[in-house]
Order: C-alpha cells, then sequence, then structure tokens
C-alpha cells in the first residue's frame, strides 16, 4: 500500500467507509469501536494509531472485513481486552 493511499484513507475516514457501503455503527462496530468514538475521528479528531492500522490493512486488502471481525470476536472478553 502506498504512502499516498494511506493519506487518503487517513485523511478522509468518512469517505472510506461510505466506498464500503456501510453505516458509522456496522463500519466502527467492526474495528470495536462505538459509532460516537469512530465518529469522532470522521470530524478530525487524530485516529490513535492501532485504529490507523486496520483501517490501512483493511483499505490496502491485506485483511478483509470478516478477519478483523473473527479476530475482534476472539479477543473482545478478554480481561485485558477494552472495547471502547
Amino acid at each position: 500500500m502506498s504512502k499516498e493511499m494511506n493519506d487518503r484513507v487517513l485523511d478522509d475516514v468518512r469517505e472510506f467507509r461510505k466506498s464500503l457501503g456501510e453505516n458509522q455503527t456496522e463500519f466502527w462496530a467492526r474495528l470495536g469501536l462505538t459509532q460516537p468514538g469512530g465518529s469522532r475521528y470522521e470530524n478530525g479528531q487524530n485516529i490513535p494509531a492501532p485504529t490507523a492500522l486496520l483501517l490501512c490493512l483493511l483499505a490496502s486488502g491485506k485483511i478483509a472485513k470478516e478477519d478483523i471481525e473473527l479476530l475482534l470476536s476472539d479477543i473482545k472478553d478478554h480481561p485485558n481486552v477494552s472495547i471502547s
């Protein structure tokens, strides 16, 4: 994935989400975030590095939506994992 592609995704997360045809709730839940949390990123708040990493992996096709969902379901109930 090129730096330009990463920049496009991270500069306009809302447009990337819309390009996938998803609403905020389903898109951000897949990444382990709430809709209000994701909305903040779509409105210009800085994106934490782990979330940015997932966004870029998803945009590049290096990880599929289904893979993220499976991983999240595996870890979400772990006592050391916080889903916010």
